[in-house]
Parts: structure tokens; C-alpha cells; sequence
């Protein structure tokens, strides 16, 4: 899929908790789409390996601010139905999902952020992920 510029209809399933993140300068964060938090704390639209702070629930643009300027609400916890890069029934073992951009996850851990747990898997190109921001089972030996 590739990172979005645009809001992007996310299917909630479960959606549970919403918390408050502060925005980093020049960046816009859409609905739809997941956000990571930067080495300062503040809300990126870039994976990267970042710690992932949840999917944002409205549009937020600080492209003219400073950091922290603006907040975003981004659900912390549920099941969504994500854009997955080639998933298949065989990615619910170990079924760890990894940003690779603010819009798509996949099983692969090098260079990504770890976003939830895969449930459900549709085609090729779409999977069930429950999110938690606090639990990171991808740590667990």
C-alpha cells in the first residue's frame, strides 16, 4: 500500500481506549491512518521503528505549529481491520503485525514498529489486528 496523505476509512471493531497525543511541528496526522511517537515524544506519521502511539481518530494539522501545539486522539486499544502487505493464514503464527508506513502492517519486524496481534485474516491484503499500545507481546522471549 504505501504511506497515505489523505483520511482513510479504517473499520473498528472493537475500538476501546483513546488517549491524547502531542503533535510534532510541520506534521499532519490523519484519521484512519496509525501514528508513532518520535525520540521527544511527539506524534509522527513515520514507522521506522518508532514506538506506536495508536490510530488516529480525527485529522490533526500542525503544519503550522510548534511541537506539542496540537493533540491528537488516537484509539490505544481494539481491533481494526488493517491493510496488511501479503498476509496470508499463516501470519496467525506468530501473528505479530509491524508498521511499515502510517497505513499498512506486516509480519516483518526488522526497521518497523510493532502494532498489535493479528486475529483474522481477509485475502491477501487485509487482516483483524488487535492493537494495545501498553502489552508488546513481539518482547516477550
Amino acid at each position: 500500500m504505501g504511506a497515505v496523505a489523505a483520511d482513510q476509512l479504517i473499520t473498528a471493531r472493537e475500538p476501546k481506549s483513546i488517549r491524547q497525543v502531542k503533535v510534532e511541528a510541520g506534521e499532519v496526522l490523519y484519521a484512519g491512518t496509525m501514528c508513532f511517537l518520535d525520540a521527544d515524544g511527539y506524534a509522527v506519521p513515520t514507522a521506522g521503528g518508532l514506538r506506536f502511539a495508536g490510530i488516529v481518530r480525527k485529522t490533526v494539522d500542525n503544519t503550522g505549529g510548534a511541537d506539542g501545539d496540537l493533540e491528537a486522539e488516537v484509539y490505544t486499544e481494539g481491533t481494526f481491520v488493517i491493510p496488511f502487505a501479503s498476509v496470508a493464514q499463516a501470519d496467525l503464527t506468530p501473528g505479530l503485525a509491524y508498521a511499515t508506513d502510517n497505513y499498512t502492517v506486516t509480519a516483518t519486524a526488522t526497521s518497523n514498529s510493532f502494532v498489535g496481534v493479528v486475529e483474522r485474516v481477509f485475502g491477501t491484503s487485509l487482516a483483524e489486528v488487535r492493537i494495545d499500545t501498553q502489552a508488546r507481546p513481539d518482547l516477550i522471549e
